[in-house]
């Protein structure tokens, strides 16, 4: 995964030491669940408006965690007046937004949207979501500290938690266990377990691009939900092991990093452990070693407006971007019964896929994504 490219989020640690077998994560203090990417403002200027006039969507983002929100996006979508306009024409970009430990600037933007005519007196309001996409990136040092077992008990040594430095980010991770990690000198090839843990104490989700990571979209049709990357830089003298069975690019070595993914469970948690093998100069010491953990990925938030549409006096038209519309599929949609069948599969409210007049208020109006792009592409008004 390109870090140029990537969201890099570093998290609280409680580092790990022997006895770490058990793959049950561990139960770290969670933080209150919060956004990172601030909404200062979202509104529709004017409101009310009149039908058949055009409104403005105003926004204003700001960064209030500790690293640089990179690739910052946000898409609308809701009513059909917004949805008829295409991915392109409702994402705006925001570009990079500084982190609150620099000088930081908001990052503005705005969309033009032209609503439908209301008869006379009657009046619609429009519930309109936007999401916030980012890349974001945390650091982590913590110090792991590494002791024979025999001058562990010849020092009487206690056992506690590592010393941890972390920024503000949605992304929280543990590392199951106490310090200092030992190791039993007598043995062939002494090895110790540690298990780091991921979770997600943000509002919002964490995924990865997947192939789309050069261009970053944020298409989570093609993304990996639920899912972060974590970089675990060189341990000096020690090599990292992932478990047996996981998809990761390397080892940790002296002078390597290792990098796996991590699926949070339910979008909220998710573990990796890890075996450690010291080389033999540690394995007979007391060894203190630095060493820097980040996790790489995109972050979705969400919020929402809404804006209320008046009909004008004397204007009795019926044309009102709802139930007066007339809707028809596209030709290029070039659909047959099979299709029908999988869109009365897929949405509940939909009985007959055949008839764009049912089809197409039904999908403008379910606010998932999967819908919002399903209407786009099969629906076009008369």
């Amino acid at each position: 995964m390109n870090n140029t490219k990537q969201l890099i989020i570093l998290f609280t640690i409680a580092v790990a030491a022997s006895g770490c077998a058990n793959t049950t994560p561990s139960n770290t203090d969670s933080q209150s669940t919060t956004t990172f990417i601030d909404v200062n403002t979202f509104e529709a200027i004017p409101n009310p408006v009149p039908s058949g006039e055009q409104i403005t969507l105003d926004m204003e983002l700001e960064n209030t965690g500790d690293a640089e929100a990179e690739d910052v996006a946000a898409r609308i979508f809701g009513p059909s007046v917004i949805n008829q306009k295409s991915a392109g024409e409702r994402t705006k970009s925001l570009g990079n937004l500084r982190s609150s430990s620099d000088t930081s600037f908001p990052g503005r933007t705005s969309w033009s949207i032209n609503t439908n005519q209301l008869s006379s007196n009657r009046e619609v309001n429009y519930d309109i979501n936007a999401n916030i996409f980012y890349g974001y990136e945390t650091r982590a040092d913590t110090e792991f500290k590494f002791v024979s077992r025999e001058r562990f008990r010849e020092q009487d040594y206690s056992r506690g938690e590592a010393t941890i430095e972390n920024s503000e980010a949605p992304i929280e991770i543990g590392i199951r266990g106490t310090t200092p990690i030992t190791f039993d000198s007598n043995e062939g090839n002494p090895s110790e377990q540690v298990c780091i843990t991921v979770e997600n104490t943000g509002s919002g989700q964490a995924f990865t691009d997947g192939d789309n990571a050069e261009s970053r979209e944020y298409n989570l049709n093609d993304a990996e939900k639920d899912t972060v990357e974590l970089v675990i830089d060189e341990i000096a003298g020690m090599e990292m092991e992932p478990e047996e069975n996981t998809d990761v690019e390397n080892n940790a070595r002296n002078g390597e990093e290792a990098r796996v993914d991590v699926n949070l469970i339910e979008g909220t948690e998710g573990w990796q452990c890890f075996t450690l093998r010291p080389e033999e100069s540690l394995q007979n010491s007391e060894t203190d070693v630095n060493t820097l953990i980040t996790a790489e990925y995109n972050y979705k938030e969400e919020t929402s407006t809404s804006a209320t549409v008046e009909g004008r006096r004397g204007d009795s038209s019926n044309s009102d971007g709802e139930d007066g519309d007339t809707w028809k599929y596209k030709d290029s949609a070039d659909l047959d019964s099979n299709d029908y069948e999988a869109l009365e599969t897929s949405w509940e409210d939909i009985e007959d896929g055949s008839d764009p007049s049912e089809t197409c208020p039904a999908l403008r109006d379910t606010d998932t994504e999967a819908a919002e792009d399903k209407f786009e592409e099969l629906c076009s008004e008369e």
